[in-house]
């Protein structure tokens, strides 16, 4: 079975290394320990509602994005970055693995350990599934969403550590863009209407806020409160995150829409990785501006020629 030479070596080397395991027992008890602390104090009561482990597992699934959108950019963005500081990126680009392999290797590498931490957290999850209110298809749903969201943020920070030099910056970069698609542009878009609103006496906000449910959800935290209020089949959490109804009256769920505008980003910022990447393409447009350098300085060679000889004739 063929695999690719840099997932293998990512897989050899994390597994060797005592940091991985140590970030597994960190994310496992960041995530289940509060949630152990909170399930005890609801068994306490006299009385178990259920609606209480529904509250529970909003809880988790946000706790448990929130903390993979702080893990995957530190785990991706130095990956040219860290192979360059480290002066092996030249070697590397001397192989017979395409750029193409190269960066999808990447990509994998860092959804690979994202998918074990989620397998590790599926227990937690099992808690919720005691007393009922929610089923298990939800949690699968609920964490096939942020392997895509993780497998999207993972090829945005592999683009930034090909545009930067160093790992720093790739970091700083990478957080600064996922906080901006992810925090950032809902909070642009509520600000927008909530102005509109103010400056536009007799606004239909029926209609402005039918547009905002198509709009919001390109963001990839709106899409995940979207997929929370569909599978709770309510709009209370929903209106309560991001001020807007949920998927009814919809043509496309509102998570749809973010998964559609996922695929189509990694898909850019992938190519455009592998763009960047590629020698070759560096090398052509130096070929090409040293042939436009040189063709136009033989072309002032003509001309003073030319010159010369016109007023040799001219006398």
């Amino acid at each position: 079975m063929m695999i690719n030479p840099i997932l293998r070596n990512e897989i050899k080397t994390d597994s060797r290394r005592f940091r991985f395991y140590l970030l597994l027992m960190l994310y496992v008890a960041l995530l289940g320990i509060p949630v152990l602390l909170i399930y005890r104090l609801i068994c306490n009561e006299y009385r178990i509602n259920a609606q209480e482990f529904i509250s529970l597992y909003i809880l988790l699934a946000c706790m448990q994005a929130g903390v993979l959108m702080f893990v995957v950019p530190a785990l991706s963005a130095s990956s040219i970055t860290g192979e360059r500081e480290k002066q092996t990126l030249d070697i590397l680009l001397t192989t017979k693995m395409s750029c193409r392999s190269i960066i999808y290797g990447k990509l994998l590498g860092v959804v690979s350990k994202v998918v074990l931490l989620i397998i590790c957290t599926m227990p937690v999850y099992a808690i919720m599934l005691f007393l009922g209110g929610i089923k298990l298809i939800d949690i699968i749903n609920c964490n096939l969403y942020l392997i895509m969201t993780t497998i999207f943020v993972a090829a945005m920070c592999i683009w930034v550590s090909t545009m930067v030099k160093t790992t720093k910056f790739a970091n700083v970069a990478s957080y600064f863009i996922e906080i901006g698609l992810i925090i950032g542009f809902p909070i642009v878009v509520l600000v927008t209407v909530a102005l509109k609103a103010a400056m536009t006496p007799g606004l239909d906000m029926n209609k402005v806020m039918n547009v905002v449910s198509y709009i919001l959800p390109i963001s990839p935290g709106a899409g995940y409160g979207y997929l929370l209020a569909d599978q709770l089949h309510s709009t209370d959490f929903l209106i309560g995150a991001f001020g807007v109804r949920s998927n009814m009256g919809m043509s496309i769920p509102g998570w749809g829409i973010s998964l559609i505008t996922e695929v189509i980003l990694t898909v850019i910022f992938l190519e455009a990785a592998i763009k960047k990447l590629n020698p070759l393409k560096k090398n052509r447009r130096r070929t090409k501006k040293a042939k436009k350098i040189k063709k136009a300085k033989v072309q002032e060679e003509i001309n003073a020629v030319s010159k010369e000889v016109a007023e040799e004739i001219s006398e």
